[in-house]
C-alpha cells in the first residue's frame, strides 16, 4: 500500500469510503495488467528493402499492387511498369490512379498528452530520409523472385509460412498455399498475399509495445489480401481483405480508417466528379460528360468506378467522412493533428455540387472502432467498375449500375465468397413472352439453407449489361415488376443473385422476353448473336442476328466493318435477310481488332449494335528467309514477315520495303523492282495488332520492336556489382533517333583507356586514365566516350557510386553529330550490391525498332514451284540446326501444323537456360530462326522447342 499512499495521500481522507476506493482502483491496475500480459507481441518487423509488387489480372481489372498497401501506381510510369485501375485490361483504358488505407488512432504518449498518430502507406519520410509509411514485413514471398507472393504462381511462394509456424503437423505450410479460405485452398482467380507493419513511424514519443521499446507507429501488423475472382457476376470488381491487429501492448481505443481514393477516370484527372451513396456505404466517380480524350477511350463512353465497405470492423459501422480536395493539396505531407481533425472527424461530407472542374483525391472515412491488445478486426472493401453502352450525361445509368455491383459484392461475401452451393431456376418470364404492364419475375431455389436475400437484375440487351432491379428478402421467390417508367425492347432478360447461409448460386432466365406497352414507340434492336467480341473467325463466316421492333414494325439491317479503332467504318452488307449473313474472312487481314457493327432501321427510327476485338486467323504460308531471297538492311530485330494470301495473284517479281518516317510515325513502302511501281504507300501497320495492306498476292505483317534492354542476355558475368542503367540521348537527344547499338563494358585496371574531353551542362569534362573500355558489339569497335567523376571511391577514373546521388556517368560519343551523345550510363541503386572490380564484364543488348532508311528486299519467284509442292506442315518438326557444328551463328528450322504458342530456348549442358530466342503464339507454317553464340563458350548447348503440347529438343556444338 505504500504506493498508493504516496499517490494519494495529498487528497484522500482517512475514511472506509475512500480506503474501499483504493482497494478497488488497485483491484482494476491489476486486472488491467493481467489483461495486457495476456498478449504477447510477435517479433515481425518491417523492412523496405522488401518492397515489392505484382498484378491482379485474373478477371476484367488489372492494377499493380504493392506490400505496404498501396494499389495502383506510385507516379506516372509506364503502365506496363505499374498499373492503375485498368478496365477492361490490356486496353490502356485507366479510371483510378491509386488507392490504400491510413489507420490513425487517439493515444496518450509519454508526456501525458493526448495526440493523433496516423500511419499512412506511402509517400511520408522523416526530415533525414527514414520511411514513415506502412512498410513490408519480410518473409511472405520468395527472395529470389521479388514479387507479392500470388496463389497462381508458386514461385512466389516462400519456403515456408511464418504465420503458420504453430501448425502442430505441418508448420510453415511448406509447399502450400496460404490462402483467405484455407490451406492450399484456391480461388477461382487470383488472390495475393501480403503483411505489413508501422513499426518505423518514430515521429512521436509513444511506445505501443512495452516488451520492445524500438518499435513505433501504433503497434499495428495488417494481414492483407487482394481477391480477383473469374465468377462472371464478379469479373469487374477486385476485393481487399485487410486484417488489422493491435500487436502491442496497449489498448486502441479510438481507431479510424480513412481510404485514400485518387480518381482517374478516363485516364485523365481533370472533369470527373464523385458521388456516394450512405445508405450503402460506396463512393462513386465517373467522368462528368462521359468522355476522355485518352486515345485508349476513342469514340467508347467512359464508365464508372465505385469503392464499397463490404465489411466494417465493428457491427454497425458505416461511412462517416467523404472528402473531395484538389490533389494538389498533398495531406501526407501534413501533420497527423490535420489530418485526424480534416479526415477522420465524423459528419463531414463533401457537397458534390460543389466541385468544379480539376484533379481531386478523394477521402472516405469509417466510424471509429476499438483494437485491444491481441485483438484482430477485418476491413473488407471491393473496387468496381461499370458502363454502358452509350453516353449517361445525368449519370443514373453508371450510378444503378454501380449499385448492382455493391449488392452483388455484398451477396459474394455474405455467400462467404462460396459459389454455385445450390441451384437456382427462374421459371417466369419464359422465351418469347411478352408483357405489357407487369412482368412476374418467379423462381425457385433447390438446395438453399436459410435464404438471405435475393438481389434481381435486368437486361434490355440479351445480357451484355445488367442493371439493379431489386432486393427480395421474403424468401418467396417472386416479385412483380411494373414496368410502366422501362423501354419497350425484344432483347430482355432477367438475373438473380442468390444467397443462403450454404453460399450463392446466379441463375438466368431462358432466353429473351419482350416488353410492348400499349400507346408506346418502341425502337428497333439489333444483336450480333454470333461472332462474339473476343472471339477468332476465319475462312467462310455466317454472322447470325436477332433484330425487330417491339412494335412488330419492319426493319432492315445492314453491316459495316473496320479493322482496328482508329480506321473509318466500312460497307460490308445491306438489307440481311433471315437475320444471317456468310462473307469471306480471307478476303479481310489477319488481325486482333476487327470491329462489326449491325445497325437497324424502321420507318421512322434506327438502333445498332457493335461487336468488338474480333481476330480474323486465316492461315497464311508463310516461307523461310532462303525461299524469299530476304535480305535485311537493318539492324532491328521485330518481325517481319512476307504472308502469301492468294496465290494466284503472286507474279515472282522482286521487291524491296522502304521505312520511312511521316509525321511521328514509321511507316513503310512497297516497291516492286520489276516494273518500278510503288504498290504500297505510308503504310502504318507495323505494331503487330494486324497485317499490312494487301499488294500482288501478299500482306506484310511487321511487329516492329521497341527500343529497351533484353534482361535475359544483359548483366555482368559476376554476380554482385551495380546494375548498369542506361539512359539513351538523354538529357540531350540531339542525336535522333537513338543507335541501335549493343555494348560491352569492360572494367580493368587504371589506365584501362582514356576518356574524351567533353562540355556537359556548362561541366568540362577533362580527359583522364579510367579503369574501363567500351566496345560497340553491333558495330565490332572500341568507341569515344567522355567521363563525368562525382563519386571517388576507389580514387579519381574509376566507374562508382557511392549512393542513389553521388554516382559516375559514361557519355558516349558516338553519334552522327561531332561531341553529342548516344547513350549515358550509370550504376543504378542496389541494396546489397557493390562497385565492379577489375575483371567484371557487362553486356548490353536491346531490342531494336525499326527505322526511317532501313530496307528489306525480297522476292516471290521461288515461292510458286514451293506452292505447288504443298509445302504446309503436317506436323510438329523440329530439325537439326544448320551448320552444325557453327561458329558463331546457326539457324534453327521447325514446322507447326496449326496455330500455338511457341517458346524456343537455348540451354548450356547444365541445363541452365542461357538464352530465349521465341515465345510468342505463331501460325501454322515453317520457320526459321538465328542463334548467334559469339558471346558464349564453346561446347555443347542444347535447343528445346515447346509448342502447344509439342516438347522437342536436339543438340548442337558451338566450335570457336
Amino acid at each position: 500500500m505504500d504506493y498508493f499512499k504516496c499517490k494519494f495521500t495529498g487528497n484522500l481522507v482517512h475514511t472506509s469510503y475512500n480506503f474501499r476506493l483504493v482497494i478497488i482502483l488497485f483491484i482494476l491496475f491489476l486486472f488491467n495488467s493481467f489483461s495486457l500480459a495476456q498478449h504477447i507481441p510477435s517479433g515481425e518487423r518491417s523492412d523496405p528493402n522488401f518492397r515489392v509488387q505484382n498484378q491482379l489480372e485474373s478477371n476484367n481489372v488489372r492494377t499493380t499492387v504493392f506490400n505496404w498497401g498501396q494499389t495502383g501506381r506510385e507516379a506516372s510510369v509506364p503502365i506496363t511498369w505499374q498499373t492503375p485501375y485498368e478496365w477492361y485490361k490490356n486496353t490502356g483504358r485507366v479510371y483510378l490512379a491509386l488507392t490504400g488505407p491510413c489507420i490513425g488512432a487517439e493515444v496518450v504518449d509519454e508526456n501525458g498528452d493526448t495526440i493523433h498518430i496516423v500511419d499512412i502507406f506511402h509517400y511520408r519520410e522523416s526530415p533525414t530520409g527514414e520511411p514513415w509509411t506502412f512498410e513490408p514485413i519480410p518473409g511472405y514471398f520468395n527472395q529470389n523472385v521479388f514479387k507479392i507472393a500470388s496463389s497462381d504462381d508458386p514461385s512466389t511462394w516462400p519456403a515456408f509460412w511464418p504465420d503458420r509456424m504453430s501448425d502442430s503437423t505441418d508448420p510453415g505450410w511448406a509447399g502450400s498455399w496460404d490462402g483467405y479460405f484455407g490451406k492450399d485452398v484456391f480461388i477461382d482467380g487470383q488472390e495475393l498475399y501480403f503483411k505489413f507493419t508501422d513499426d518505423l513511424y518514430n515521429k512521436y514519443f509513444y511506445y505501443p509495445d512495452t516488451t520492445d521499446f524500438t518499435r513505433k507507429g501504433l503497434g499495428l501488423i495488417v494481414s492483407a489480401r487482394a481477391l480477383s475472382f473469374n465468377e462472371d457476376f464478379l469479373k469487374d470488381i477486385v476485393f481487399y481483405s485487410y486484417k488489422i491487429k493491435n500487436d502491442g501492448t496497449k489498448p486502441l481505443n479510438k481507431l479510424g480508417i480513412s481510404i485514400w481514393w485518387a480518381d482517374f477516370v478516363g485516364g485523365e484527372g481533370q472533369g470527373n466528379m464523385i458521388g456516394y451513396d450512405l445508405s450503402q456505404n460506396y463512393i462513386w466517380s465517373c467522368n462528368k460528360d462521359n468522355r476522355s480524350p485518352d486515345p485508349a477511350f476513342y469514340d467508347e463512353p467512359v464508365g464508372s468506378v465505385s469503392l464499397s465497405i463490404i465489411k466494417f470492423p465493428e457491427d454497425g459501422a458505416s461511412l462517416n467522412n467523404i472528402q473531395y480536395i484538389p490533389s494538389n493539396t498533398w495531406p501526407v505531407q501534413e501533420p497527423d493533428e490535420y489530418i485526424w481533425d480534416t479526415f477522420f472527424t465524423p459528419d463531414f461530407f463533401v457537397d458534390t455540387t460543389s466541385i468544379t472542374d480539376g484533379d481531386y483525391n478523394g477521402y472516405a472515412t469509417i466510424n471509429y472502432f476499438s483494437l485491444q491488445p491481441g485483438e484482430t478486426k477485418e476491413l473488407l472493401i471491393a473496387v468496381s467498375l461499370a458502363n454502358g453502352p452509350f453516353a449517361d450525361p445525368f449519370h443514373a445509368i453508371r450510378k444503378n449500375r454501380m449499385t448492382g455491383q455493391y449488392y452483388a459484392s455484398i451477396a459474394a461475401m455474405k455467400g462467404n465468397f462460396h459459389f454455385d452451393a445450390y441451384s437456382i431456376n427462374i421459371n417466369s418470364p419464359s422465351n418469347g413472352q411478352t408483357y405489357t404492364n407487369n412482368v412476374n419475375v418467379n423462381w425457385t431455389t433447390t438446395g438453399a439453407t436459410n435464404r438471405i436475400a435475393d438481389y434481381i437484375y435486368y437486361s434490355t440487351d440479351n445480357g451484355d449489361y445488367w442493371n439493379f432491379l431489386a432486393v427480395d428478402s421474403s424468401g418467396s421467390g417472386n416479385y412483380t415488376w411494373n414496368t410502366e417508367s422501362y423501354p419497350d425492347g425484344i432483347l430482355y432478360k432477367i438475373k438473380i443473385i442468390s444467397v443462403a447461409a450454404n453460399g450463392i448460386s446466379v441463375g438466368e432466365s431462358d432466353g429473351i422476353f419482350k416488353i410492348n406497352k400499349s400507346n408506346v414507340n418502341a425502337l428497333p434492336q439489333v444483336y450480333i448473336t454470333n461472332p462474339t467480341s473476343n472471339s477468332i473467325i476465319s475462312g467462310q463466316y455466317i454472322i447470325s442476328l436477332i433484330s425487330g421492333d417491339a412494335d412488330g414494325e419492319p426493319v432492315e439491317v445492314d453491316l459495316f466493318y473496320k479493322i482496328g479503332q482508329y480506321y473509318d467504318w466500312q460497307f460490308l452488307a445491306d438489307n440481311v435477310q433471315n437475320n444471317y449473313y456468310e462473307f469471306d474472312s480471307g478476303e479481310l487481314p489477319n488481325t486482333n481488332d476487327f470491329y462489326l457493327k449491325a445497325i437497324v432501321t424502321s420507318s421512322s427510327d434506327s438502333g445498332f449494335y457493335n461487336v468488338k476485338h474480333i481476330t480474323i486467323n486465316n492461315i497464311r504460308p508463310i516461307y523461310p528467309d532462303s525461299t524469299l531471297i530476304l535480305y535485311k538492311n537493318t539492324p532491328a530485330t521485330g518481325i517481319f514477315e512476307v504472308r502469301v494470301v492468294d496465290p494466284s495473284g503472286l507474279t515472282g517479281d522482286d521487291y524491296v520495303t522502304f521505312f520511312e518516317k511521316a509525321g511521328n510515325r514509321v511507316t513503310y513502302d512497297v516497291v516492286n523492282l520489276a516494273t518500278g511501281l510503288k504498290l504500297i504507300d505510308d503504310a502504318t501497320e507495323i505494331n503487330g495488332n494486324l497485317e499490312g495492306p494487301y499488294f500482288e498476292g501478299l500482306r506484310l505483317f511487321v511487329d516492329n520492336d521497341p527500343l529497351e534492354e533484353i534482361d535475359s542476355l544483359s548483366g555482368w558475368n559476376n554476380e554482385g556489382p551495380f546494375p548498369i542503367y542506361f539512359f539513351p540521348s538523354f538529357p540531350y537527344p540531339q542525336w535522333n533517333p537513338p543507335k541501335r547499338s549493343d555494348y560491352r563494358i569492360e572494367i580493368d585496371e587504371l589506365g584501362a583507356d582514356t576518356s574524351s574531353y567533353w562540355i556537359y551542362n556548362g561541366n568540362v569534362l577533362p580527359s583522364i586514365p579510367v579503369n574501363f573500355k567500351v566496345y560497340n558489339i553491333s558495330e565490332e569497335r572500341y568507341i569515344n566516350f567522355a567521363f563525368y567523376e562525382r563519386d571517388f571511391t576507389g580514387g579519381g577514373g574509376h566507374f562508382t557510386r557511392s549512393n542513389n546521388v553521388v554516382r559516375d556517368y559514361i557519355f558516349l560519343l558516338e553519334t552522327s553529330q561531332p561531341d553529342t551523345i548516344s547513350n549515358i550510363i550509370s550504376l543504378a541503386e542496389c541494396d546489397s550490391c557493390f562497385n565492379p572490380q577489375e575483371g567484371d564484364i557487362y553486356l548490353h543488348y536491346i531490342t531494336k525498332p525499326f527505322y526511317a532508311g532501313d530496307s528489306i528486299f525480297f522476292s516471290t519467284q521461288n515461292i510458286t514451284s514451293v506452292i505447288e509442292d504443298n509445302n504446309l506442315p503436317q506436323a510438329f518438326i523440329l530439325e537439326q540446326n544448320y551448320p552444325n557444328p557453327f561458329n558463331p551463328k546457326t539457324k534453327i528450322r521447325f514446322k507447326l501444323p496449326e496455330k500455338t504458342y511457341v517458346q524456343l530456348e537455348i540451354f548450356d549442358i547444365l541445363g541452365r537456360r542461357v538464352s530465349t530466342l521465341i515465345k510468342k503464339e505463331m501460325n501454322a507454317g515453317t520457320y526459321e530462326t538465328e542463334f548467334d553464340g559469339h558471346r558464349f563458350a564453346s561446347g555443347i548447348y542444347i535447343y528445346r522447342i515447346q509448342a502447344g503440347s509439342f516438347i522437342s529438343s536436339k543438340k548442337m556444338i558451338l566450335l570457336k
